[in-house]
C-alpha cells in the first residue's frame, strides 16, 4: 500500500528559503564553486553554530571578539579570517573582521583576541572592515531589521601573504580565492532588542 508523500508546507519552505538566502555571497561559497576545498571545522565557545550571537560580543554589551577556534587537516602556512554580516542591506556582505597570518599551531582565537571600539586586543594585526579600521566590528543590524546571520569563515592558505598595507576586502578576498587550500565557517545571529513601546498618558 503506497503511503501518502508528506511535502514541506509553505511556511517551512520560506523558512528554509531565508535561512539560506545571501549565503552565496560569501567569500567561502564563492571558492567552494571555484575548487574542490577542503572542509575546515570552525566553532566558538560564545555560541552554536547559527545560534544567538551573545550581546557582550555586539555594539549593545561589551563589542568585544568571541572565541573561535577550528581543526583543518590540511597543510597551512597560515590561515586568515573573514567575518561577513550575509543580511547586511548592501550589494556585499559587510566585513565585521579579516585578519591575515593566523598562528598555525593554536588554531584558536581568544575571546577579546581583536582590537575592538572599546578594547585592546592580543598582538594580533586585522585588516581593514567595513568602516576602515583595523579591528573587530561589533554587530549593530538596524533596530527593526529581523535577525542578521554572521559568517565567521577560517582559510587555510598555503603561504603567507605578505602587505605592504593592511588589506581592504577585495585584496583579502583575491588572496584566499587563490591560495586558500580548506575553508570552513560558523554562523551566529543577532537581532538588536526593541525599546518598549511608549504607554499613553
Amino acid at each position: 500500500m503506497l503511503r501518502s508523500q508528506a511535502y514541506p508546507s509553505d511556511e517551512s519552505r520560506r523558512g528554509f528559503k531565508r535561512a539560506n538566502e545571501g549565503i552565496e555571497k560569501i567569500v567561502l561559497h564563492r571558492l567552494c564553486l571555484l575548487r574542490n576545498l577542503q572542509h575546515l571545522v570552525v566553532e566558538s565557545a560564545g555560541f552554536p553554530d547559527h545560534g544567538k550571537i551573545p550581546v557582550r560580543y555586539t555594539a549593545d554589551g561589551a563589542g568585544i571578539s568571541p572565541p573561535l577556534r577550528w581543526r583543518c587537516e590540511a597543510p597551512a602556512a597560515s590561515y586568515g579570517l573573514l567575518v561577513e554580516d550575509v543580511d547586511a542591506p548592501v550589494a556585499h556582505p559587510l566585513v565585521h573582521a579579516m585578519v591575515v597570518n593566523l598562528n598555525t599551531v593554536t588554531h584558536a582565537l581568544a575571546e577579546g583576541a581583536l582590537n575592538s571600539p572599546t578594547h585592546n586586543g592580543a598582538d594580533i594585526d586585522p585588516a581593514l572592515h567595513a568602516r576602515f579600521k583595523q579591528a573587530w566590528l561589533p554587530p549593530h543590524p538596524p533596530v527593526q531589521d529581523k535577525g542578521h546571520r554572521y559568517a565567521f569563515q577560517i582559510f587555510a592558505l598555503r603561504f603567507e601573504p605578505s602587505f605592504v598595507k593592511p588589506p581592504g576586502r577585495e585584496e583579502f578576498i583575491e588572496t584566499v580565492l587563490e591560495f586558500a587550500t580548506a575553508g570552513g565557517c560558523t554562523v551566529g545571529t543577532y537581532e538588536r532588542p526593541r525599546p518598549a513601546p511608549a504607554h499613553a498618558a
